[in-house]
């Protein structure tokens, strides 16, 4: 081989050489050892959230101690879902008694507004009285009848003992400073339960209660007080007369849908209203104009009631003029006149009016108001009546000639509760006082106030309460006030 060849060898051999080292860096460089150490570094980053996690195992080992604390909060959190009992929401026109015992012979601990929200606690065995919890504190028992419950709670375990009933009538020893406003009271009251339920008779100062009819409405007193005519509308229907002590009841009169009885100060009539003639039913009227158009309407019941009187002492009748439609009479003093409400649509309409008896003449306007009714004319010269005062009822006095006028009964204009009811008055035999009907207490009670409207109280407080007095607002004549019998 020459020197040529050799050199071109060598040549070769080197070049070999050089790739070969070449393409080891060239590997190299593109995938640096470095690009190794995330892989290590996510390993690493695992561990390190490992190590966290296990940390916060110790504070679950104090686990043992929650229990402890939760215990005193969580004891009180179900007994404060537990605890409030149902909720009655009292319904009462205006307030309802609050007793410290299940039943009326309890005292009076309280008072509960209209639509106050209270707490039952427990009930009566058969449900007919609650204990409640007023928002005061305050706990008494209310009667079921008067609030919107309706749900069950628990019978009490134990009632308080029945308290021991008071005397009903004062020993004769109590002094008059002690027995109150009511001593100046006297005479009897005879009144009904409700139109066509019992009558009952009771002294002015609350003794006496009996029972004289067991059906009928509208009593009233003869003058002299010794008996009560009243009206049944029970076959045979009429006016019947009893004596004051519920003996002698008989017939007087014949007749179907009779009202508002009066007796004459000479005890030889009674006034009364009745139905009479009129449009005793719907009546469908048609009218044709000639063989293509007519046209039909419908005209309502319109029974006519009038006025006349019977007589005591044979039951004669005696027909009086009066308005279409007549109600509640009321004699004068003399037994000359009558106040009644009447609505005549050809003389101004519903009004009180006056009319001369026995004769013809038509009757004369007093009061031009069409709310006023049930008129009651007193020895005094004046007549009280009751008034339909927008959405609720009120007593008035006027005098006889239609001067003065003036209202007895208020409401409180500040109460958020709908006003009570004032109605059917009646005058003492003296005319110092008037009775009346009113719902302020939340049950129909009897009333009275001084002739001028002052000093209202209960004439008998609750002692009635559990014969249900009612009133209906058409023209119910619930009472009437005598002189006690010689």
């Amino acid at each position: 081989m020459n020197r040529h060849a050799v050199r071109i060898l060598l040549f070769v051999l080197l070049g070999g050489v050089l790739v070969a080292c070449g393409g080891r860096r060239a590997t190299s460089s593109p995938t640096p050892r470095p690009l190794l150490t995330p892989v290590s570094t996510r390993t690493l980053l695992v561990f390190a959230t490992a190590t966290p996690s296990a940390t916060p195992r110790p504070p679950a080992q104090p686990t043992p101690s929650v229990p402890p604390s939760p215990t005193p909060t969580t004891l009180p959190s179900p007994t404060a879902t537990v605890t409030p009992a149902p909720v009655a929401r009292v319904t009462a026109r205006i307030a309802l008694n609050v007793r410290a015992g299940p039943g009326t012979v309890y005292p009076v601990v309280t008072a509960l507004p209209r639509g106050e929200e209270v707490t039952v606690l427990a009930q009566t065995e058969e449900g007919a009285w609650l204990e409640v919890r007023l928002p005061d504190g305050t706990t008494g028992w209310v009667s079921r009848a008067f609030t919107d419950f309706s749900g069950r709670v628990p019978v009490a375990a134990a009632l308080p003992p029945t308290p021991t009933p008071a005397p009903a009538v004062r020993p004769t020893e109590v002094a008059e400073a002690e027995r109150g406003p009511q001593a100046e009271l006297s005479g009897k009251l005879v009144f009904q339960v409700a139109p066509g339920g019992p009558i009952y008779v009771i002294n002015a100062d609350g003794s006496g209660l009996r029972r004289v009819a067991e059906a009928g409405l509208d009593p009233t007193w003869s003058p002299d007080g010794s008996r009560i005519a009243f009206v049944d509308w029970r076959a045979p229907a009429g006016i019947y007369v009893v004596n004051a002590d519920g003996t002698g009841l008989y017939r007087l009169f014949d007749g179907q849908l009779i009202r508002q009885p009066d007796w004459s100060p000479d005890e030889a009539w009674i006034a009364f209203s009745w139905q009479r003639g009129g449009r005793l039913k719907e009546e469908e009227k048609c009218f044709s104009f000639g063989p293509f158009f007519s046209f039909c309407f419908i005209l309502p019941a319109d029974p006519f009631w009038e006025l006349a009187l019977v007589s005591t002492k044979d039951g004669s009748l005696r027909e009086l003029k009066s308005d279409p439609h007549s109600f509640s009479p009321s004699w004068n003093a003399d037994g000359t006149e009558l106040v009644f409400r009447g609505d005549n649509p050809f003389a101004g309409g519903g009004a009180l009016r006056r009319k001369r008896v026995p004769t013809d003449a038509d009757p004369q306007l007093l009061l031009a108001d069409p709310r006023a009714r049930d008129p009651r004319w007193c020895a005094n010269g004046q007549i009280a009546f009751t008034y339909r005062q927008h959405d609720h009822w009120e007593i008035y006095v006027v005098n006889e000639d239609g001067s003065g006028l003036r209202r007895l009964t208020f409401n409180d204009p500040l109460s958020l509760a709908p006003p009570p009811d004032n109605a059917a008055p009646a005058w003492s035999p003296d005319c110092r006082h008037i009775a009346f009907l009113s719902n302020r207490d939340g049950v129909w009670r009897i009333y009275v106030m001084d002739a001028d409207g002052q000093n209202q109280r209960p004439m008998f407080g609750d002692r009635l309460d559990h014969l249900g007095l009612t009133y209906t607002g058409y023209d119910d004549r619930v009472l009437d006030w005598a002189a006690s019998a010689p």
